[in-house]
């Protein structure tokens, strides 16, 4: 039991391993490694990505479950099914790669959430819907446009 945290760190610790396959890959040998800030900068949007990714992902998860969504518990149980399964073998960063869509279906799931609320809660209303949101926003578009000079 001891060993599943330090496996559990290297499954998901990094995204980055698509470096290590184009610098290996590379002949001749001498100019494998790529030029240092073109790496870091690669390394930095593909780390980025990931962490932003599984960080929504997991508030969309918890929000998923709570409002007890079918399809999510599905989502969460391939997620955790395929963690156990990596966790019991060989865990390597490269093994998280087919996750990475399910992780974005979960990611969306936040993103929606925050669409749905944010323009209320920005009026200071409150939570509310993108549909009452929608509807004000066209009534207010057509009064700016019967209030407009021009024709």
């Amino acid at each position: 039991m001891r060993i599943f945290p330090p496996k559990l760190r290297a499954l998901y610790d990094r995204d980055d391993d698509f470096l290590l396959h184009v610098e290996g890959f590379q002949r001749p040998p001498e100019v494998a490694r790529l030029d240092e800030p073109l790496r870091s900068v690669l390394q930095g949007v593909a780390n980025g990505y990931y962490f932003a990714v599984v960080g929504l992902a997991l508030a969309g998860g918890t929000l998923a479950a709570s409002r007890r969504r079918p399809g999510a518990v599905l989502l969460l149980w391939a997620v955790a099914v395929w963690t156990v399964a990596e966790t019991l073998m060989l865990a390597d960063s490269r093994y998280h790669f087919p996750l990475i869509p399910i992780l974005t279906v979960l990611a969306g799931v936040t993103l929606s959430a925050v669409r749905e609320r944010a323009p209320a809660l920005l009026r200071g209303r409150g939570p509310g819907t993108m549909e009452q949101w929608s509807n004000e926003t066209m009534e207010q578009g057509t009064r700016n446009k019967e209030q407009s000079p021009i024709p």
